[in-house]
């Protein structure tokens, strides 16, 4: 081993960051990333194990739900009758359906002529694509998560409710761009930068299995059965178009998302809607852009 010394400078460590865990290198799409591990701790941080990570640490009075999407990545209600939000996924599934055709080019040109066991299979110029396409997906899911958890806090919110369907939705109708789309965007990585930046704040996260939320009508309570089930069940509505749910002999339309969200919450609480009206949970959703749609710019040089 050779005897010079590299120094690497990482900047200033306040104490505000917390105390020093861990510095590992770790190996990411051929090339090494730095990690520098903090150990924070908040007078509210709710701890867990492992076993109890969707156990309810308390009872949830001011709730939200979320329900995850493609066009709209969050879907997001309380049970106080504020106006529902809608964070948009847009410029996610861009960049997905743009990585996609580059990718496909570039292994077209790479595997031109080859039998399946023959040649190279990854280029310095895939890998490249994959980090960029990468980075710009957690940088997004970041700041979507980071989004969220500042409604909670300004809302009030004690506990968060999202649903999650096994599968991520693999039989739902719809076009094949879309479901690739769907597939491909992490709600597992999401949901967990939602979950450690909630609960330093003291706001419960809670992880549910949401099937049929989307089919049972929320104002006509209509019951909603578990995946998987054999009972047969009648809903009063059904979705009308991508973005309304109408209610069956009427005239009624609620946001599709909106009544996926609010049923996510029903599912799995009892009467935390109590004393609302029902104008309220036909409010229009207020659109929340955290990145604005462009081309994408992921090319990698060879």
């Amino acid at each position: 081993m050779s005897g010079n010394s590299h120094k690497l400078k990482l900047g200033k460590i306040s104490h505000n960051d917390g105390k020093l865990q861990q510095v590992r290198i770790v190996p990411s799409y051929g090339r090494y990333v730095i990690e520098v591990v903090f150990k924070c701790e908040q007078e509210k941080e709710i701890k867990r194990s492992e076993k109890q990570l969707n156990e309810w640490i308390f009872e949830p009075k001011r709730v939200m739900g979320i329900d995850l999407g493609v066009d709209n990545l969050a879907t997001i209600i309380d049970n106080m009758g504020l106006k529902p939000l809608l964070i948009k996924g847009k410029w996610l599934k861009s960049i997905n359906q743009y990585y996609n055709k580059l990718r496909a080019e570039y292994m077209s040109i790479l595997r031109n002529g080859k039998g399946p066991k023959e040649g190279k299979f990854n280029t310095t110029r895939l890998i490249s694509l994959d980090r960029k396409r990468n980075n710009r997906v957690m940088d997004f899911l970041h700041k979507a998560s980071a989004k969220v958890v500042e409604i909670a806090k300004e809302r009030t919110i004690d506990t968060i409710i999202i649903g999650k369907n096994e599968g991520w939705k693999m039989e739902v109708e719809m076009q094949k761009t879309s479901k690739q789309a769907f597939i491909q965007i992490s709600y597992a990585t999401f949901i967990g930068m939602i979950r450690y930046k909630a609960e330093r704040h003291g706001i419960q996260v809670i992880v549910r299995e949401e099937s049929y939320t989307s089919k049972s009508s929320f104002l006509n309570h209509d019951p909603i059965p578990t995946y998987g089930g054999e009972n047969q069940t009648y809903f009063s509505g059904y979705r009308s178009s991508r973005a309304f749910y109408k209610i069956k002999g009427s005239k009624i339309l609620i946001h599709a998302d909106v009544n996926g969200a609010l049923n996510i919450v029903r599912k799995h609480t009892k009467d935390v809607f109590k004393g609302l009206e029902r104008k309220q949970f036909l409010q229009s959703p207020r659109k929340i852009i955290i990145m604005k749609k462009r081309k994408a710019k992921l090319k990698a040089t060879a």
